[in-house]
C-alpha cells in the first residue's frame, strides 16, 4: 500500500514538474472527452470495432490521396476519395492481422507495466531527491550573494516547456546506473508478450475485441472520472488514491459490466446476421 501511494505521489509530481501550465489547464476538456470516449468503448467497441479500423485506415487514405494529388499538381479531392476507398479495403480486408496488433500492444503494455511498477517505480523517487538536491546545490553556488527572486509565471511555464522526452530519457538512463540488467529484461519481457498477444489476438477475433475493448474504455474512463474529479475535488482524489483496493474494485466492476454489455450486443448482432433455415430444413446444430 505504502509503495502504491508513494510510485502515485511520485508520479504526479514528476508530471507537476515538467507539463505545461496550458495542458493543465484544458484537462478539464480532455477529462469530458475520456469519459465519452470511455463509455462509448464499453458497450460499442467490439461490436463496431471493424467499422473502426475500417474509418480509420480510410481517413489516412484520404489524407495521404490529398497530399499526393496536391504533389502532383491534381485536384486533391479526387485523389483524396480514391486513396480513401482503397486503403480503407485493405484495412476492411486485414481487420483480423490489426486485432492481433492491438492485442499485442495492449498485453506489452501490461506487461511492461507491471514490470515498471516492481524494478523502476521504486526508483524515480530517488531519481526526484536527487534532482532535488542538483537544484539546491546549483543554485546556492550560482547566486552565492545574490538577491533570490521568486520566478514568475512565464518563467516558472519557460521551465515546464523543457522537452518532456529528455527528462524521461534522463530519468531511464539513471535507473540504467542503478539497475543493470533492467532493460535486458525490459526487452525480453517486451518481446515475448508482443509475440503473446498477437498469436491470442489472430485466433480469437471476437473474444479479444471483447476483453480489449472493455479494458481500454474502462481505462479511458476512469482517467476521464479521476481528471474530472481532481480538478473539482482535489482533496477527494487525492484521498481516492490512497485507497488502491477500493481503485482496483471499482475498475473491476466497471469492466465486468463492460464484458457482460458487449458479449449480450455482440452476440445479438451475430444472431441477427444469420440467415434463417429454409422451409422444411432443421436449423443446424
Amino acid at each position: 500500500m505504502n509503495q502504491w501511494s508513494a510510485t502515485v505521489s511520485q508520479i504526479q509530481e514528476f508530471l507537476n514538474q515538467h507539463v505545461p501550465a496550458e495542458v493543465v489547464q484544458r484537462a478539464g476538456l480532455g477529462a469530458l472527452g475520456a469519459i465519452v470516449g470511455g463509455v462509448l468503448l464499453c458497450v460499442l467497441g467490439a461490436k463496431l470495432a471493424r467499422v473502426g479500423f475500417t474509418g480509420a485506415w480510410a481517413l489516412v487514405g484520404a489524407l495521404v490521396g490529398y497530399r499526393v494529388a496536391q504533389e502532383a499538381g491534381m485536384h486533391p479531392v479526387p485523389g483524396a476519395l480514391l486513396f480513401a476507398a482503397g486503403i480503407g479495403v485493405i484495412g476492411h480486408l486485414t481487420y483480423r492481422f490489426w486485432v492481433g496488433v492491438l492485442t499485442a500492444g495492449v498485453i506489452t503494455a501490461l506487461v511492461l507495466g507491471a514490470f515498471g511498477y516492481q524494478r523502476v517505480g521504486p526508483r524515480l523517487q530517488e531519481y526526484n531527491e536527487r534532482q532535488s538536491a542538483l537544484l539546491v546545490a546549483h543554485t546556492e553556488a550560482s547566486d552565492e550573494g545574490a538577491a533570490f527572486s521568486i520566478p514568475t509565471a512565464e518563467e516558472q511555464n519557460g521551465y515546464r516547456r523543457e522537452p518532456f522526452r529528455r527528462h524521461v530519457s534522463e530519468f531511464w538512463g539513471y535507473v540504467k546506473t542503478q539497475d543493470a540488467t533492467v532493460a535486458g529484461h525490459a526487452k525480453a519481457l517486451g518481446l515475448t508478450a508482443l509475440v503473446f498477444g498477437l498469436l491470442v489476438g489472430l485466433s480469437t477475433i471476437r473474444y479479444t475485441m471483447i476483453l480489449t475493448t472493455s479494458l481500454l474504455g474502462t481505462a479511458l474512463l476512469g482517467t476521464g472520472i479521476v481528471g474530472g474529479v481532481n480538478a473539482l475535488w482535489p482533496g477527494f482524489a487525492a484521498a481516492a488514491a490512497n485507497k488502491p483496493i477500493l481503485n482496483i474494485v471499482v475498475f473491476a466492476v466497471f469492466m465486468l459490466i463492460s464484458i457482460f454489455l458487449q458479449v449480450r450486443l455482440t452476440r445479438a448482432a451475430k444472431e441477427d446476421g444469420e440467415t434463417p433455415p429454409a422451409k422444411g430444413k432443421s436449423a443446424p446444430l
